[in-house]
C-alpha cells in the first residue's frame, strides 16, 4: 500500500456519513504521476475553468432544488421527465456500450465522447442490441479521435471537448476494430480506405441547467460532462459519490447515462475499466466536482457506418 492509498484510507475513516464505499482496487499502489494520467479533461480557452464549473455546478443544482424539488415549485413548473432513468435499462434494453480503459493516458475526452456518440448511434438507429446480421452501429475508434486529430494534445497534457466535437462533426471516426486504442496510436497511419467507415456527427448543444439536462436525458439519449477528479474517486466501490478533500488532480471527461432524484445522483459510464466501481460505472451527488454545470449532447449525425 503506498502514501497516497493509506492517506485516503485514513482521511474516509474519518466520515461517518458518507454514503459511498470505498476499496483497495486495481489503483492501490500506483502512484500520484500515475493517477494524474486517468483524466485530461481541459476547459476551452474562454469557457468554463474548473473552479468556476464547481461554482455553477452547486449553483444550478441548489436554483434546480428551490424552482423544482419543492411543492409550490412542482405546481409552477411540472417535470416533464421520469424522477429517475438509465439507459442501461430503457425499455428492458441498454443501448449503452461496452466500458472501456484509457489507461495511464489523459484521453478521457475521447471516451467520455465517444461513449455518447455510440449510445446516440444506436438510439437513432434503434437498435439496442446487435444480434448477428442486422445493421449494427460499431463500437467507435477513441484512438482516431485522440491521437488522429489536429492539434497539440497527447497522454500528458490532456485535450478539450471543443476539439473533439469538432473532428467528430468534420472528418469523424471509423470502428475501434478498424483502429484499436494502444500508447503508439500516434506513429501508426489509419488503414486505407477509412473514410468509407466514418460516423460523423451533425452538430452539439451544450445544456446549462438541471431542468434542461435530465429531460434531455430521458428523452433523447446521454450526455457528455466533466467532473473535477479527486483522489478519492480511484478507490470508488459503489454508493453515491461525493469528494471528502479539496485536492484536486485536474478534470475528468465521462458520459452520464442516468440520473435518479431519490439518490440526488447522476449516473456516470466511467473510463477505467469494467473492474472499477459498479462495473465501470458510478453514482455522483447532484452538486458535486462541477458535472452539473454545463452538459453536451449530441444533436444528430451526417452519417452512421453500420455493419
Amino acid at each position: 500500500m503506498n502514501k497516497l492509498t493509506k492517506s485516503f484510507l485514513e482521511e474516509i475513516s474519518k466520515f461517518k456519513d458518507t454514503k459511498w464505499i470505498a476499496e483497495l482496487n486495481l489503483f492501490d499502489g500506483s502512484f500520484m504521476d500515475d493517477l494524474s494520467r486517468m483524466a485530461g479533461f481541459l476547459p476551452d480557452p474562454g469557457k468554463l475553468s474548473l473552479e468556476e464549473r464547481l461554482e455553477r455546478g452547486l449553483r444550478n443544482w441548489l436554483d434546480h432544488k428551490e424552482k423544482i424539488d419543492t411543492p409550490t415549485g412542482r405546481e409552477r413548473e411540472p417535470k416533464p421527465y421520469p424522477s429517475s432513468f438509465s439507459w442501461l435499462d430503457a425499455g428492458g434494453a441498454s443501448y449503452v456500450t461496452s466500458v472501456k480503459n484509457q489507461k495511464f493516458c489523459n484521453s478521457c475526452v475521447a471516451f467520455g465522447t465517444l461513449a455518447v456518440v455510440e449510445s446516440m448511434a444506436r438510439l437513432e438507429l434503434k437498435k439496442p442490441v446487435c444480434p448477428g446480421g442486422t445493421k449494427c452501429p460499431p463500437e467507435l475508434s477513441e484512438a482516431q479521435l485522440f491521437f488522429k486529430s489536429p492539434g497539440e494534445h497527447n497522454c500528458l497534457t490532456g485535450w478539450n471537448l471543443s476539439g473533439a466535437l469538432s473532428y467528430l462533426q468534420e472528418t469523424g471516426v471509423i470502428p475501434e476494430s478498424d483502429f484499436p486504442y494502444e500508447h503508439d496510436c500516434d506513429d501508426k497511419p489509419l488503414p486505407s480506405g477509412w473514410r468509407k467507415k466514418r460516423t460523423v456527427i451533425s452538430g452539439d448543444v451544450t445544456l446549462e441547467t438541471h431542468y434542461d439536462m435530465k429531460n434531455w436525458i430521458a428523452h433523447k439519449g446521454p450526455l457528455i460532462s466533466a467532473v473535477q477528479l479527486h483522489p478519492g474517486l480511484f478507490f470508488y466501490k459503489s454508493g453515491v459519490y461525493h469528494p471528502l478533500t479539496d485536492f484536486s488532480l485536474g478534470g475528468h471527461c465521462v458520459a452520464v447515462v442516468g440520473y435518479d432524484d431519490e439518490e440526488e445522483a447522476w449516473l456516470c459510464k466511467n473510463s477505467w475499466g469494467p473492474h472499477w466501481g459498479e462495473k465501470g460505472y458510478f453514482r455522483i451527488a447532484y452538486g458535486h466536482c462541477g458535472i452539473d454545470s454545463q452538459m453536451i449532447g449530441i444533436e444528430g449525425f451526417k452519417t452512421i457506418y453500420t455493419v
